[in-house]
């Protein structure tokens, strides 16, 4: 049997990537969801940089030649506006309620995710602008 792990165990040794083990949870919150101004799909992208874990980005999957955006960034910028959203939309929800729910929920992405996919069609970025956020129907209609 083979052994991934760097101490001979099954486990993902800390230098594998997300996308060497079918079925383990992406990273990346807005795959799917992120298009670049051209119009393309935006996919993501890891750059290794030395001995660290590896820098996540999403990229334009057509090359149009605009920078890579930085995920980190991105992620919290959209899930900060979906969470005013929210609030706006559930006034009996306080912003320290949200701020509690959200902080529990930081070590687990797919939650994150789940609340962001419920809120928002589409997402279109560049590097250096904020993102455009087209909300999906039921978020735009009850405004």
């Amino acid at each position: 049997m083979a052994q991934d792990g760097e101490d001979g165990s099954n486990e993902p040794g800390p230098a594998r990537a997300w996308w060497e083990h079918p079925g383990r949870p992406t990273p990346y919150l807005l795959w799917g969801l992120i298009w670049c101004h051209c119009g393309t799909p935006m996919v993501p992208a890891d750059r290794l940089g030395g001995s660290g874990p590896p820098e996540r980005f999403y990229r334009c999957d057509a090359g149009c030649g605009r920078p890579p955006v930085p995920a980190g960034r991105l992620e919290g910028e959209v899930f900060g506006a979906v969470v005013t959203a929210a609030l706006d939309h559930a006034p009996r929800w306080t912003l320290r309620r949200w701020r509690t729910w959200s902080a529990g929920r930081r070590s687990d992405p797919d939650r994150r995710r789940d609340l962001i996919r419920s809120w928002v069609h589409r997402v279109v970025a560049s590097d250096g602008q904020p993102p455009l956020l087209l909300w999906a129907d039921y978020a735009v209609a009850s405004s």
